[in-house]
């Protein structure tokens, strides 16, 4: 008998949340309608015409609703390992902010614009829209350890 009446109350539980579904409760609505996606993004350095040796870069989301899930190492075979970043970091709840680090010792060094590295974010939200991001190069040297100018950005691949 108590069992009966269990699953009466879940079925009376059921149909009420669909009727408020169906009858447009907005609370439950805009819960539904927060997407989460997957996006990668790559972050770029561009060096111009100096062998890129090592670097530093602060990455920092501008909006909420973004999380770093995941890092990859770059295109170049001097940057083809993961950098290396706090993993605690890369875990925090909400965490949208991550220092990324590499160097490499090869002879043939990048120059000019060079993938680095890819993120791997999970946004909640309209999957159409890019995240922005502020990104601050705190070191970037060439072989012999001396500071160069150059710039980083991140783009949205598919």
């Amino acid at each position: 008998m108590r069992r009966i009446g269990l699953v009466l109350l879940f079925c009376l539980c059921s149909i009420t949340l669909s009727l408020k579904v169906a009858w447009g409760d907005s609370d439950i609505q805009s819960s539904a309608s927060k997407a989460i996606s997957f996006m990668p993004m790559v972050l770029m350095i561009d060096s111009g015409d100096v062998p890129l040796a090592a670097y530093q870069v602060k990455i920092s989301a501008k909006q909420s609703g973004v999380k770093l899930v995941g890092i990859e190492g770059g295109a170049h075979k001097s940057f083809s390992d993961a950098p290396y970043y706090d993993p605690t970091a890369l875990h925090q709840a909400g965490n949208a902010t991550i220092i990324l680090a590499a160097y490499s010792l090869d002879t043939h060094l990048p120059h000019g614009k060079c993938r680095v590295a890819t993120l791997h974010l999970q946004v909640t939200g309209d999957a159409e829209i890019t995240p922005e991001f502020n990104i601050e190069l705190t070191v970037v040297s060439d072989h012999q350890q001396q500071p160069i100018a150059a710039t980083a950005q991140l783009l949205r691949t598919k």
